[in-house]
């Protein structure tokens, strides 16, 4: 309450996550006035005022709340809003010319959910990072964020994607959707020429999917980092990844935790980071391998890792991509 005396806050951050929320919040923060970037930050509550389970649309009141002030992230995580929220919010993602990061993991959201989304995201030219972790966006709805990017063209921003926790495969697709699957694949590598990151880890793209990314590493010039842990990987289904590995200059961060990768792949993982080197190519640092089978015995040479990635929220993903960018890669 104090800080609605001040005529200008160049950078206030509205923290609420894991609390309970009443109807009157979106009155009682609209009181601060703010002129200057902003974080909200509504993850991990619960909201109470509204149906079960819908995101409460007093909280998110576009004059008193949203439209008040110049916010450059917004974290929505796991507060229940479903596909329904997405479409309250479509108007306001589409006219705000500040937002920088929106993190939607966590909400039971489906393919359906990604059609207001990506009528916003055509209209915005500002988002570098979106958050969709653990929701159930599926195959369509991923092809449904892609077209999104193709048609805003010149405009698109998006730096960071993370799809983590979304089935985008299943073990009982039939041949005419992992042809889907594949072109989806390569137009989220050959396509989306800003992406730094690519959080696939959990999705079930297997082996045949990872490999169809590998075709296209090593001509993605902007990618910084590439997750695909959690996917069953073996020891001879990731060779195609190591090779285009070798051949990917700007790769700093490569996430292969909790796969069935033994002291094969290790031997082998060891020798692209060899191959980097001789190449003028920094190492990567991390390669994730927390999970995996390998033997006590297997050497984990420079940059690999058993240990695993700490995935950040997009709120803070785009300071650290920058900074990598700057530094010598080390994680």
């Amino acid at each position: 309450r104090p800080a609605a005396n001040s005529s200008k806050l160049d950078n206030f951050s509205l923290k609420l996550a894991g609390n309970r929320f009443s109807s009157g919040i979106a009155d009682a923060v609209a009181d601060v006035v703010v002129s200057g970037k902003v974080t909200v930050d509504f993850g991990f509550a619960s909201v109470s005022g509204g149906e079960v389970h819908e995101l409460n649309p007093t909280m998110f009141n576009q004059d008193r709340l949203l439209h008040h002030g110049k916010y450059s992230q917004l974290n929505l995580t796991f507060i229940g809003m479903r596909d329904r929220g997405v479409q309250q919010l479509e108007g306001y993602l589409s006219e705000v010319a500040t937002f920088q990061s929106l993190s939607y993991g966590q909400n039971q959201l489906t393919s359906a959910g990604m059609v207001p989304l990506a009528r916003a995201l055509t209209r915005n030219s500002t988002i570098q990072a979106l958050d969709l972790m653990a929701n159930d966006i599926g195959l369509e709805g991923l092809e449904t964020i892609l077209n999104a990017i193709d048609e805003n063209g010149s405009n698109n921003t998006l730096r960071y994607l993370s799809l983590q926790g979304n089935p985008l495969a299943t073990t009982d697709m039939d041949r005419r959707r992992w042809k889907r699957l594949e072109k989806a694949l390569a137009r989220l590598v050959s396509e989306c020429p800003h992406l730094e990151l690519i959080g696939l880890h959990n999705t079930g793209i297997s082996e045949h999917g990872v490999s169809i990314l590998a075709d296209y590493l090593p001509k993605k010039s902007a990618l910084l980092w590439l997750t695909v842990a959690g996917n069953s990987l073996t020891s001879a289904g990731i060779e195609g990844l190591c090779s285009s590995l070798e051949k990917n200059e700007t790769l700093r961060v490569v996430g292969l935790s909790n796969n069935l990768l033994d002291d094969t792949a290790i031997a082998r993982l060891n020798t692209v980071q060899q191959n980097r080197v001789s190449a003028g190519y920094q190492r990567l640092n991390p390669v994730s391998l927390e999970g995996n089978p390998f033997s006590s015995e297997a050497h984990l040479g420079p940059g690999l890792k058993n240990g695993r990635l700490y995935f950040m929220y997009s709120t803070t993903i785009l300071s650290y991509l920058d900074s990598l960018k700057a530094r010598d890669g080390t994680y």
